[in-house]
This record gives C-alpha cells, sequence and structure tokens, in this order.
C-alpha cells in the first residue's frame, strides 16, 4: 500500500540541482522528463516565472536552483509530495 504524504524540504543550507528539484515533484517520470515537466509548469505560471525572473541570481538555463528560487517555487506549487511504503 502507497501512501502519499506532503513534507517541506528546508533547502535553506544550499542550492539543489534542478534534476533533483524535479523528481521530487514529478518521481514517476524519468529524470529529463521530470526536468521538461518542471520547466513547463514555471513556463505556464506566469505569476511563478515573473517571481524567479525578478531575483537577481535566476537563470533558467542554470543546472541548480538557491535556497530562494526553491521558497519560491514551494510557494506556488506547494511541497513536493513523497510516497513510501508503510
Amino acid at each position: 500500500m502507497n501512501n502519499k504524504e506532503q513534507v517541506t524540504i528546508d533547502f535553506t543550507i544550499g542550492c539543489i540541482g534542478k534534476h533533483n528539484l524535479a523528481l521530487l515533484y514529478y518521481p514517476d517520470l524519468e529524470e529529463k522528463a521530470a526536468i521538461n515537466a518542471l520547466s513547463r509548469t514555471i513556463r505556464n505560471n506566469e505569476e511563478l516565472r515573473k517571481s524567479l525572473e525578478a531575483l537577481p541570481s535566476y537563470n533558467k538555463f542554470s543546472h541548480s536552483y538557491t535556497p530562494k528560487e526553491i521558497e519560491i517555487i514551494q510557494t506556488f506549487l506547494g511541497p513536493p509530495t513523497v510516497s513510501w511504503k508503510k
């Protein structure tokens, strides 16, 4: 039996690779598909995209997200859902 639990992940200690964050949001997809799905979600959510673009650190071509960028993503998308078997 799979139970899904929402967790807020504390990324204040540093950056996280885009592929890692994408896999947290899209755990059922392969890495490249998860990255594409997260990128598409950001691109299609105008308010989220503009909030990220307003940050001096944001670069859509970067391979990682800063803690502030992750905070903004979680504000708009909510925390990733992590599932595991009990």
